[in-house]
């Protein structure tokens, strides 16, 4: 199927690309943080508590945009839906 859509195939080499540099960072912060610095591997993982929070916040910020959003538009759906019955 990947061979027939080239789409499809340019989606695959972007999120492969993606997820990589993702990996490569995530291995990469050990190594700057614990060897690099002479951090224990305790305290090595601080970092990793950053980015945990970073997306929480992340998350909880989209679900309150996407929640209100979506109530905006129901309100303004249901109201256009009422406006042509009368």
């Amino acid at each position: 199927m990947m061979a027939l859509e080239p789409l499809l195939r340019l989606v695959t080499l972007y999120m492969a690309l993606i997820y990589g540099t993702i990996h490569i960072f995530f291995e990469s912060y050990p190594i700057a943080f614990q060897e690099g610095r002479g951090w224990n591997s305790g305290v090595g993982a601080f970092p990793f508590l950053g980015i945990t929070l970073g997306i929480i916040v992340g998350v909880v910020i989209i679900i309150y945009a996407s929640h209100t959003r979506f109530k905006r538009k129901m309100r303004k759906l249901v109201g256009s839906q009422h406006q042509k019955r009368d």
